[in-house]
């Protein structure tokens, strides 16, 4: 069973870096389904031709799916009321 999550981080070039390289290190099977990088220039300051390196801030949103064991799924199920599926049988 997967669960759908989305995530949304802002923050500046390396707070990002940072974020996503902790969520490479999680224990949990996850699946990116989609995401974008969108950038904010500063607001202070007159605009500049050149954006400085580390000034204005970058927002990621992520769309992802995390993955459940056997037993975390039945819990899963019980708690979203999602109809539980009778388990499977051996053929005869």
């Amino acid at each position: 069973m997967a669960i759908p999550i989305g995530i949304t981080a802002s923050g500046d070039y390396f707070n990002l870096e940072r974020f996503l390289d902790s969520l490479e290190g999680l224990q949990r099977s996850m699946l990116v389904d989609g995401f974008t990088v969108t950038y904010q220039p500063p607001k202070t300051g007159a605009p500049s031709a050149t954006p400085q390196i580390g000034s204005g801030e970058l927002t990621v949103n992520i769309q992802t799916r995390v993955f459940l064991t056997a037993a975390l799924s039945a819990s899963w199920r019980h708690l979203t009321s999602e109809p539980a599926r009778p388990p499977p049988t051996a053929a005869s």
